[in-house]
């Protein structure tokens, strides 16, 4: 679109202790809850239990 501005999407890997790796492309607007909530969803995993750090 003319005028539009381009956005460009941040690649984010996630690592369980001792699994592979899943990698999230997201906007830099992205919320963070947002990207644990879909890791968890995705690895079955209660969010209570799962602690992030970056």
């Amino acid at each position: 679109k003319e005028g539009a501005v381009a956005t460009e999407n941040i690649t984010i890997s996630v690592k369980l202790e001792k699994c592979r790796d899943v990698s999230f492309k997201v906007k830099p607007s992205t919320a963070m809850q947002k990207l644990m909530d879909s890791y968890c969803l995705k690895q079955h995993l209660r969010i209570e239990k799962v602690r992030f750090e970056y």
